[in-house]
């Protein structure tokens, strides 16, 4: 729980061991994935709002470098898991963000769909992603049906901080000297942030 309201919640999924191809139902990684997401939104229904994280992004995207009009997707395993769970928005509605590490960057991508949004904060000290192009590639999804409203990133090395307001939460992205980069105000699923030097735009 998160503050004294405890209105929101962090949900803490380990993801260490997942591959990059869909597991199948046979699978134990799959029964095990399916009945630990199941206990962890169970958790999740004692709050109003919950921040999912987990290392692996489900919702976002990474870099490809060999072809940088079609980025890697949000990771396939986790999603196979998921989509037969909550079939076309992947996380039940009182997940209000997803917030993951693993791509060495900074990315906030938000939906037109039913999808939580997703954060990535891997840009904290390690080999750099290549940016992605701009525009950002118009029919890229990070999973089958997720329709990209507005997708922010920068790949410099920095840090994500997180405070409550009146509202929900406001997000501050600095860059490695401290310098802010963006901030977003979230609300629910709502978000709304400010420009960012290498930021990729709407599709």
């Amino acid at each position: 729980p998160l503050g004294r309201n405890a209105d929101t919640q962090l949900l803490v999924f380990d993801s260490s061991w997942v591959g990059l191809a869909p597991i199948p139902p046979a699978d134990l990684m799959y029964r095990n994935y399916k009945a630990q997401y199941e206990a962890a939104f169970a958790l999740g229904a004692r709050a109003r709002g919950n921040v999912f994280l987990a290392h692996h992004p489900v919702l976002g995207f990474a870099s490809n470098p060999s072809n940088p009009q079609q980025p890697f997707p949000g990771n396939r395993g986790l999603q196979s898991v998921l989509e037969p769970m909550y079939p076309g928005a992947l996380f039940p509605a009182n997940v209000d963000l997803v917030l993951s590490g693993h791509n060495h960057l900074f990315e906030i991508v938000t939906f037109s769909t039913p999808h939580a949004p997703q954060f990535i904060t891997g840009n904290g000290g390690t080999a750099r992603d290549d940016p992605f192009p701009v525009p950002f590639p118009p029919s890229a999804q990070p999973a089958p049906g997720a329709v990209v409203a507005e997708i922010v990133s920068s790949t410099g090395f920095g840090f994500m901080t997180m405070d409550r307001d009146a509202a929900g939460w406001i997000a501050r992205a600095w860059d490695y000297d401290g310098k802010l980069m963006t901030t977003c105000t979230l609300a629910g699923r709502r978000i709304a942030c400010t420009s960012i030097a290498d930021r990729a735009g709407k599709p």
